[in-house]
């Protein structure tokens, strides 16, 4: 289920009448292509600050969301989430080939 979600670009997103799903979702919407955009200049400072802003809303979802419920629809809402914000890092760097 994780790789396929992975892989997927868009979900009908269920669950967003939770603060922190919607909180996360709307950020990462308004911020993606902002850093498509500073990639592809090669604006690395600004892909770092833009990326610096996604922290506090994934660290309130991961604190008050459960990913591994059992409603499958916002259990698959979940994990999408989560893959499409490492989908966002991969972009910027393969922090799974940093080793230690």
């Amino acid at each position: 289920l994780v790789r396929k979600l992975l892989r997927e670009t868009s979900l009908n997103i269920v669950n967003l009448d939770n603060q922190y799903t919607r909180s996360l979702e709307e950020i990462l919407t308004k911020l993606e292509s902002e850093i498509d955009d500073k990639l592809n200049t090669h604006d690395f400072d600004q892909v770092l600050m833009l990326l610096a802003l996604l922290k506090v809303p994934i660290n309130n979802y991961l604190d008050n969301v459960i990913v591994n419920v059992e409603d499958v629809r916002i259990k698959r809402t979940n994990l999408w989430i989560l893959s499409r914000v490492g989908r966002i890092m991969d972009k910027v760097a393969k922090f799974s080939m940093i080793e230690g």
